[in-house]
């Protein structure tokens, strides 16, 4: 599915939008071309820290985008970031007060000095940032120490534990769009919807405003100048990352995709970079200066816990890459299969292969909720990717094969699907199912049509579950798996509907089934972005 580029009644999200693209017509970044458009022989933007090739068109081989000017490092690619956000905050700031003073030139890295972020009364931080932690506390998204990270959050500007700016605007960002579908919530904001409204561009805005010091700093060796001590450079790092998913998270909220595999790519780039993803690497001794948040109350050295900050961080960026594969049935933005991967999953403790040990069948390690999710994103991932580069997506058998048979084991054996976790664990391995079925439905004997059918029933269960929970906000996922199982009940009724009268009440019960996801689906949709995007997808394309 292919979705919106642009929100709408945004003047935030529209410049946004606007120099993004214009960034990439215009060519803002030039030099040599990265390692994988040589590769493929294609015209690269050369921009950073992914080209628009690698974001728009990710290889199958999953490689990240690397230059080989840069011999492995991240700064000069962090300082191109800066330097390019830097010119979109500026273009946003001309388009703005156009109306009224026209547009200013000015020299290509300046603008006003970046203020502190807007602060909320101390009442109605305590209420976002609850706001914000009953949704993400225990998110595949969020990595950091719940407990710890609210009270460092209260924490006046400038004291050393106060996480950093960019990360508590997204945090504020995100517990505007709670406040806004929550009743409850809604009375405690200080003004009427319509200042609620200018609340989350506020918000978005200094997310987008403070993000390039932050990625910045995040990438500078230790003791350059600004970057402070070895401590501070891991903080920033980690609280930059965070960051980055949980902007990226915000754009799948909103379906908008160039905006947020963009930041789901930096996010990646910013954890493989710091080696996250390897045995071997060890963030530094937590002084006491360090913010509690980063390591839990336990973090008092280079042990596990400390380096487990890392490890986490890292597993947050495969599953919000993974998500954005699930979103729009591609390659993932960075895909961990193309990714020496050798930490164990989370919670875990065998290392060493990781990924493709889990693929070939060979993983008996990772049981937690967040370890499951990744890796049911993992495998809704690899089928993105494969059939995506095989005609009318159906696979040579082997490959077939071999993926059917890892997918019908991972999902006989999860845990049932009782809290949001587990159901998203359940949601994304039947998305994984049904788009590596569908395609080989109509084969004789391979029993795919009756797998794809089988994966679209629970799928729908879940989802009418879910809706008639009434729950204030909505996995932006269910909007894609909903929309694949739509698919599997379409294609069934057209089978049926060629086949013999006998077929008759077999037709009217897939199409009961489908009208329940349908009514599910638009309940959904009164409480998310990117489920009235995909009903809206769905009913254009009609069902009988």
């Amino acid at each position: 599915m292919r979705l919106r580029h642009d929100g709408g009644g945004s003047t935030t999200r529209s410049t946004y939008l606007l120099v993004l693209s214009y960034m990439a017509e215009h060519n803002l970044h030039r030099g040599a071309a990265c390692t994988n458009c040589r590769r493929r022989k294609i015209r690269c933007d050369a921009g950073r820290p992914i080209c628009g090739q690698c974001i728009n068109k990710p290889p199958r081989s999953g490689q990240p985008c690397i230059y080989e000017s840069e011999s492995g490092s991240s700064h000069q690619t962090s300082l191109d970031m800066r330097r390019t956000i830097g010119r979109l905050r500026t273009r946003i700031e001309e388009l703005e007060n156009s109306n009224e003073q026209g547009v200013l030139l000015q020299q290509p890295y300046t603008g006003p000095a970046i203020g502190p972020i807007p602060e909320p009364p101390t009442n109605l931080r305590n209420t976002m940032i609850n706001a914000f932690l009953h949704r993400f506390g225990n998110s595949p998204y969020f990595f950091l120490n719940a407990q710890h990270f609210a009270q460092a959050a209260h924490h006046p500007p400038g004291h050393p534990e106060r996480p950093s700016n960019t990360l508590l605007s997204i945090v504020f960002l995100w517990a505007c769009v709670l406040q806004h579908s929550s009743p409850s919530l809604s009375h405690h904001s200080h003004g009427s919807n319509h200042e609620d409204v200018s609340d989350t561009d506020t918000y978005l805005l200094a997310t987008l405003e403070h993000l390039p010091a932050a990625l910045n700093r995040a990438s500078s060796p230790a003791g350059a100048p600004g970057s402070g001590s070895q401590q501070t450079q891991t903080r920033f790092l980690l609280e930059t990352i965070q960051a980055e998913v949980l902007l990226s998270f915000y754009y799948l909220h909103e379906g908008l995709p160039v905006q947020g595999r963009y930041h789901a790519s930096a996010a990646a780039s910013l954890a493989i970079g710091a080696g996250f993803s390897r045995i071997g690497h060890h963030l530094p001794a937590q002084t006491a200066a360090g913010p509690g948040f980063l390591f839990g109350s336990s973090g008092t050295g280079s042990g596990p816990v400390a380096d487990g900050a890392g490890r986490a961080a890292f597993w947050a960026t495969v599953i919000i890459n993974n998500a954005w594969a699930a979103a729009q049935g591609g390659p993932a933005p960075i895909s961990s299969y193309g990714t020496e991967v050798d930490v164990p999953w989370p919670g875990g403790q065998q290392s060493g292969a990781t990924i493709r040990r889990f693929l070939s069948g060979q993983d008996v390690d990772g049981h937690s909720p967040i370890a499951l999710i990744a890796k049911a994103s993992t495998l809704v991932e690899r089928v993105a990717a494969v059939t995506s580069g095989a005609r009318g997506g159906q696979l040579e058998a082997q490959t077939y094969g071999t993926l059917d048979q890892r997918l019908q084991g991972f999902q006989a054996a999860l845990p049932p699907p009782g809290d949001a976790n587990t159901r998203s664990v359940h949601l994304l391995t039947d998305l994984a199912i049904v788009r590596l079925q569908l395609p080989h439905a109509a084969i004789r004997g391979s029993g795919a049509r009756q797998k794809a059918l089988v994966a679209a029933e629970r799928i729908t269960g879940i989802v009418r579950e879910v809706a008639g929970m009434g729950e204030t906000t909505v996995d932006p996922l269910l909007g894609p798996v909903a929309s694949a199982a739509h698919s599997v009940f379409s294609a069934e009724l057209s089978t049926l509907r060629n086949g013999p009268p006998t077929l008759a009440p077999q037709y009217r019960a897939v199409e009961q089934r489908l009208e329940g996801l349908l009514h599910a689906m638009m309940q959904l949709s009164e409480r998310s972005p990117m489920m009235r995007y995909c009903l809206g997808s769905v009913q254009g394309h009609g069902h009988h």
